[in-house]
């Protein structure tokens, strides 16, 4: 699948690349598990089912809190995300904080373990 823009506008540009490569791996997911949905019978789609499958994250956070935990999980310090997102580092360590909590995670390192995991 490719995405691109209407003749009438300007190419992307560094941050709207950033951003798109940020969702890449939750758009492709999504993608694979549409197709595989489409591949398993009706009867296998019971309710107990769904009960047992792990949350996904991306569901759990703020798209924000998605895009602060991305860069976070490339390795970028607090002042370059806030910097690529402008926002302050103050807003950057909230949602960190935020996104730890509801992963459970207790740093950075598992937090990518996570992400990419």
């Amino acid at each position: 699948m490719r995405i691109w823009r209407d003749r009438r506008h300007a190419d992307f540009g560094d941050d709207e690349r950033e951003l798109l490569d940020l969702v890449r791996p939750a758009f492709v997911a999504a993608l694979r598990r549409s197709r595989d949905a489409t591949l398993v019978a009706p009867a296998a789609l019971a309710p107990a089912a769904a009960a047992t499958q792990a949350p996904d994250w991306q569901a759990l956070l703020s798209g924000r809190e998605r895009q602060v935990a991305g860069l976070a999980a490339q390795g970028l310090p607090d002042k370059t995300i806030a910097q690529r997102l402008g926002i302050s580092i103050t807003t950057v360590r909230t949602h960190l904080d935020h996104a730890f909590r509801k992963l459970d995670v207790p740093n950075r390192a598992a937090l990518a373990h996570r992400l990419h995991g």
